[in-house]
């Protein structure tokens, strides 16, 4: 996990909340492409679930 994810997560959640979800998140969220933040909160969501779990499964 990048450890700008959290940060860039808590934007996108910023964005949607304020009903902006279709603009852009900053180049370096996603360097290799344009992303709006809905479409980047979706994978980084299951993303983080998934990584999580197996952290907490190896406590």
């Amino acid at each position: 996990m990048l450890r700008e994810t959290p940060s860039f997560l808590h934007l996108a959640e910023i964005i949607i909340k304020e009903g902006k979800g279709e603009e852009l998140m900053p180049h370096e969220a996603d360097p290799c492409a344009p992303i709006n933040a809905l479409r980047w909160q979706a994978p980084s969501r299951s993303f983080l679930g998934w990584y999580m779990a197996g952290q907490l499964g190896t406590m």
